[in-house]
């Protein structure tokens, strides 16, 4: 299974933002690798597509961050 999520700033130039983002990505990569997936649910109020096939198979799972 394959998936991505894509986020970006508002505006391009906007530094501040982008490292936010980063810094959150990275906090839910670290929880979703102890198998914590209860932070998308009180953000989004709702379990991400992928979430159910994640805790099911956890040795499976690998998440990494890409710059465009």
């Amino acid at each position: 299974m394959v998936g991505a999520i894509e986020i970006q700033s508002n505006e391009p130039t906007d530094a501040a933002s982008q490292e936010a983002i980063r810094h959150h990505l990275a906090m839910i990569a670290v929880k979703f690798s102890q198998g914590d997936f209860a932070i998308p649910m009180f953000i989004d109020s709702t379990v991400p597509a992928g979430v159910e096939t994640m805790k099911r198979l956890p040795h499976q799972k690998k998440l990494s961050e890409t710059d465009h």
